[in-house]
């Protein structure tokens, strides 16, 4: 964004889009990525404000008030600046910004400019902290291949690497992209899409519009998952305005809809991708929440069946609860706090597990995660297990393999995990939980785990973790558990390549034991736990 811009009928179209979209309850922050290049004097942009002398040609009518604020700004009082925007009230009430320039000289190095360029995004972050939806504006948009991020002419595009943060802590992102002169424009937006697809976990809810005024730009909205049926509504209703009607002075309607992914509001407009990618979201937040506790000496409460419970376990399944209800309002939730809510015909239900490992929590033992599954036609089809104490994270969605990554990284960004390929259980390592269940429960566990290799107990979700990622080759739990102890882990361990059984080695998440392996050795494991008179 440059300042001669301020104002011109491009910027007419920006501000009402975000008038539209943002409020009270949907709170705007601005990233102007203000730039002043070698190109700031050039007399050729920025000179389309004749509009605001045609109040009656159609545009007025579509925000009579931000009409006439800007006709105040540019042709009464001659004032063209973004920080003269920001004053005239064009925008939201309450819109924080950041309207540093980035700009680099000749003389900056590369680490120098990359300096630089992470301090000014790091500025950006703190400034629209507060914000629900970031608008980002720069002049181009989107990166293209011939422009480095760190050369001249990187302030003038918005790198996937600088918006990902704002994705990562729960914020609606809407993009500003002008059209290109290369490449017919349904093939830019396309190419564009899938890029944030890859970059921003399937980005449910998408949504591109199209403004067709002087030159074409396109806006692409990547709503939060909290947010995804409000911005649709929103949306609908924007394009079903006089912004997007033909007016008679115009043979097109300013504004189109190009691309609008279903909105989430039930299963059925909900593709496995999707789920996934929310239930990431939903980890980043429930990360968020259990650091803050970890290691505080917070309160402990007993629960009544003899159980703990933190304020930890209290807060995020909260948080999960709302967001879900929000974003797949038909959907049941099965949570270990506060129980099974929705209907029994719900078509979707999410099983949730705020702190796993609560006793390790407590003590101060990083070995805890916050569970999140979902269950549709009675099959686990997505998983996402997140121990931000370890700083790794584990998911898997049907069809789409499983995944172990970082937190506090890049949601949903992975390497994809296969279980070992060891066949005999002599060479193998076994992992179990609860070292005297185990042997409790099953007359031949003894005899095994003495043939094995080696055995440890990393115990909780842990262990079935790393057998999915081929550290372990079999996990046995004899301790019964709940439905949220082992929903998430089912899929990550079976799109792994492995199996997860019951003792009666069936896999629905009810409760009881569970045996967990690389799946060549399962029926050997299940036969000889079995065995009578062996321990």
């Amino acid at each position: 964004m440059q300042d001669r811009y301020a104002g011109d009928i491009g910027d007419f179209g920006k501000y009402g889009l975000l008038r539209a979209l943002c409020g009270d309850d949907l709170r705007l922050g601005v990233l102007w990525y203000a730039f002043e290049g070698d190109d700031e004097q050039s007399p050729s942009d920025g000179r389309h404000v004749d509009y605001l002398e045609s109040p009656d040609d159609g545009l007025r009518t579509c925000d009579f008030d931000l009409f006439d604020r800007l006709r105040d700004l540019v042709v009464v009082r001659g004032e063209r600046s973004i920080d003269a925007i920001e004053e005239s009230g064009a925008l939201p009430a309450g819109t924080r910004s950041h309207g540093e320039k980035l700009t680099f000289r000749d003389e900056d190095s590369r680490d120098d400019r990359r300096e630089k360029r992470d301090r000014w995004v790091s500025a950006g972050m703190e400034a629209v902290e507060a914000a629900d939806v970031v608008f980002v504006d720069p002049d181009n948009g989107l990166p293209i291949q011939s422009v480095d991020r760190l050369d001249d002419a990187g302030p003038k595009y918005a790198y996937y690497e600088d918006l990902i943060p704002h994705w990562r802590r729960g914020q609606t992102i809407i993009i500003y992209q002008h059209a290109s002169r290369s490449g017919a424009a349904g093939e830019q937006v396309a190419r564009r899409v899938q890029e944030i697809r890859e970059h921003f976990d399937g980005a449910p809810g998408l949504q591109v519009l199209r403004w067709r005024r002087i030159s074409t730009r396109y806006y692409f909205i990547l709503p939060a998952p909290g947010h995804i049926r409000r911005l649709a509504d929103r949306v609908r209703a924007f394009v079903d305005s006089p912004w997007g009607q033909r007016q008679p002075a115009y043979a097109t309607p300013h504004f189109e809809l190009v691309e609008a992914s279903p909105a989430v509001g039930g299963s059925e407009g909900a593709t496995t991708a999707e789920l996934l990618a929310f239930a990431l979201s939903l980890a980043d937040a429930a990360d968020a929440v259990s650091m803050r506790y970890y290691r505080t000496g917070h309160a402990v409460e007993r629960k009544a069946d003899g159980s703990f419970v933190t304020p930890g376990d209290l807060e995020i399944e909260a948080l999960l609860r709302a967001r879900i209800a929000e974003a797949y309002p038909d959907h049941a939730v099965l949570g270990e706090e506060e129980g099974d809510a929705g209907g029994a015909d719900a078509e979707a239900r999410w099983i949730v597990d705020p702190i796993d490992g609560t006793h390790n929590f407590m003590r101060g033992v990083p070995v805890w995660a916050t569970l999140i599954a979902v269950e549709r036609d009675g099959d686990i089809e997505v998983g996402v297990v997140s121990a931000p104490a370890l700083g790794t994270r584990w998911w898997a969605g049907r069809g789409l393999g499983a995944y172990r990554g970082e937190t506090g990284g890049r949601t949903g960004a992975g390497e994809r995990i296969h279980v070992s390929d060891l066949a005999t259980i002599e060479d193998s390592q076994i992992f179990v939980g609860d070292l005297v269940s185990t042997l409790d429960r099953w007359p031949g566990a003894r005899a095994l785990l003495g043939d094995a290799w080696r055995v440890r107990a990393p115990g909780d979700f842990w262990g079935f973790c790393l057998v999915a990622e081929g550290a372990a080759d079999v996990m046995l739990e004899g301790v019964d558990l709940a439905p949220w102890d082992i929903a998430a882990l089912i899929p990550i361990v079976e799109e792994a390549g492995g199996r997860l059984t019951d003792g009666e080695r069936g896999s629905a998440p009810g409760a009881g034991p569970r045996v967990a392996s690389n799946g060549r050795l399962h029926d050997e494991v299940m036969r000889r736990l079995a065995e009578p008179g062996s321990t």
